[in-house]
This record gives C-alpha cells, structure tokens and sequence, in this order.
C-alpha cells in the first residue's frame, strides 16, 4: 500500500510533465508557423505591389492606344476628305482629257499616249474614286 501511495503521488508530476513537454512542442511548431506566416506576408506584399506596377502600366497603355486610335480615325478622316474632295476630281479632269487626237498625243506618240492615260486611269482606280453622276 505504501509504495501504492508513492505511485499516485508521483502520477501527477508524470502527467504535468507530458503534458508541459506536449505544449513546449506545439509552442515550438506556433513559433515555426508565426514566422512562414512572416514570410508570406512578406511574399504578398512583394506580389501586390507588383500587381500595382503592371495594373498601372495597363492603364497607361490603354491610355496610350486611346490617343493613338483617335489620332488615326482623325488622320483617316482627314486623308478621306483629301481623296473625295481634292485627289478624285483632280484625276476626273485628267481623266476627261483623254483624245487620241490631241497634239500631246500627236508629239509623244500614241502608244506612249496611251500608257500615260492608263497610268492615270490606274490611280484613279486605286483610290477608289466613284465617277460622278452625268
């Protein structure tokens, strides 16, 4: 009985020892896990800056493409009131002067005459010039 009493005596200083040994160890993985949480924060922050530049860099470059858009809509604007309004007409008359019997024709020849006109008719075709209506 005797030796019975100094079991139970000593079966609470077993159990607080396991049970401190048991909290040291999960207290040393909290510690590991603070500092992984440490370095993904680290890694986050890195990250959301990055996103910061290139979501940045986005808007600048749309920007960009915005400007650039208007400005060619502008240039081909411009460039189809060119054609309708100058280029077309001008090349109409050239168009409308063409007779074989022409002293331009006579001096140069008619064959050479000739390749000049379709020359002439050529660009007009390229530039898509719509004959007036007679």
């Amino acid at each position: 009985m005797a030796s019975d009493a100094v079991d139970r005596a000593s079966m609470p200083v077993t159990i607080t020892r396991e049970l401190l040994d048991r909290l040291l160890d999960k207290l040393g993985q909290v510690e590991i896990l603070a500092g992984e949480v440490s370095e993904l924060k680290v890694s986050v922050d890195i990250t959301n800056e990055a996103t910061r530049r290139k979501i940045n860099w986005t808007r600048a470059i749309a920007g960009l493409d915005l400007t650039l858009t208007i400005a060619f809509g502008y240039l081909i604007h411009r460039d189809n009131v060119l054609r309708t309004q100058v280029l077309c007409p001008l090349y109409q008359i050239f168009v409308n002067s063409y007779n074989p019997d022409s002293l331009a024709a006579k001096a140069q020849g008619i064959d050479t005459y000739n390749r000049n006109f379709a020359l002439i008719r050529a660009q007009y075709d390229v530039l898509g010039c719509v004959p007036p209506p007679k």
